[in-house]
C-alpha cells in the first residue's frame, strides 16, 4: 500500500514539474496571426455600449453586471473584468473614432487599465489605441500561474504606440489570471495623451505540450510501473 502511495505521489509529481516546465507565454503582435492560431475565443469590442455626448466618465468596474452612464448589464461579455488603478474616482470614458470603432480609454492620462478573468483563460489579445496621437509606449503586465499564485508575473512586455493608432499584443500558451496596461515612464516635458483599449479577445486555446513536457511526463508513468511490477 505506502510503494503504491509512493508511486502515486511521484507520478503526480512529476506532472506538476512537467506543468512548471510548459510551453511558456508566447507573444504575438499581429492580429491576423493570433486569431488563427487561437480561434474561439471571446471578443469584448465594447460595441454595446453607449457613447455619452458629453464624454462624462463612467465608474468602474466594467463587467456583465454594470450599469451605469455608458453600458448596461450583459452589455459587457461573461468572464472578464475591466477597472483602472489611480483613476481619482473618474474611470472610464468611451469614446468613438471612426477608424478604430468604439472603445474605452482611461479618462486620466496616467491610470493604468486593469484587466481580470474569472474565468479560466489562457489566451488573450488587445488593441491598444492612442487617441491622445502622442505615440507613448505602454507597458502590459500579465500575471497568472499555478492556481493559489495568481499575482505570479509572467512577463512585461513593451508596446510602442503609432499616433492616432492602434497596436496589437496578444498572449497564449499559459493561464493568464490578469493583465494591467499602463505607460512607460516619461520625462523630457512630454504630456501623455489619452489612451485606450478594444477588441479584447479572450479565454481558452488548446496548447500543445514541448517535447521536455512530454519526457516528464512520460517519465512519471515509467516510474509508476516500474514500482508496480516490484510489488508483484
Amino acid at each position: 500500500m505506502q510503494k503504491t502511495v509512493a508511486g502515486l505521489f511521484f507520478c503526480l509529481l512529476f506532472l506538476f514539474i512537467a506543468q512548471s516546465a510548459g510551453a511558456g507565454l508566447i507573444v504575438e503582435n499581429d492580429r491576423s496571426a493570433f486569431e488563427a492560431a487561437c480561434s474561439g475565443l471571446a471578443l469584448e469590442d465594447f460595441e454595446a455600449g453607449t457613447m455619452d455626448p458629453g464624454l462624462n466618465p463612467s465608474t468602474g468596474p466594467l463587467d456583465s453586471t454594470t450599469s451605469n452612464l455608458n453600458f448596461q448589464p450583459g452589455d459587457i461579455a461573461a468572464g472578464v473584468q475591466f477597472d483602472v488603478v489611480h483613476s481619482f474616482g473618474n474611470p472610464f470614458r468611451v469614446f468613438d473614432d471612426p477608424t478604430y470603432t468604439q472603445g474605452i480609454a482611461s479618462s486620466f492620462r496616467l491610470p493604468s487599465i486593469s484587466i481580470g478573468f474569472t474565468t479560466t483563460v489562457n489566451a488573450f489579445g488587445v488593441d491598444l489605441i492612442d487617441f491622445g496621437g502622442v505615440g507613448d509606449t505602454m507597458i502590459v503586465d500579465v500575471y497568472g500561474g499555478l492556481p493559489l499564485f495568481d499575482s505570479n508575473l509572467l512577463g512585461s512586455y513593451e508596446v510602442q504606440l503609432a499616433g492616432s493608432g492602434s497596436s496589437f499584443i496578444g498572449f497564449e500558451g499559459v493561464e493568464i489570471s490578469s493583465v494591467l496596461i499602463h505607460r512607460a515612464p516619461y520625462g523630457g516635458g512630454t504630456i501623455p495623451g489619452a489612451y485606450g483599449i478594444d477588441n479584447v479577445l479572450f479565454g481558452t486555446t488548446a496548447v500543445m505540450p514541448e517535447p521536455s513536457s512530454l519526457l516528464l511526463l512520460g517519465g512519471g508513468f515509467i516510474g509508476l510501473v516500474l514500482i508496480r511490477k516490484k510489488r508483484r
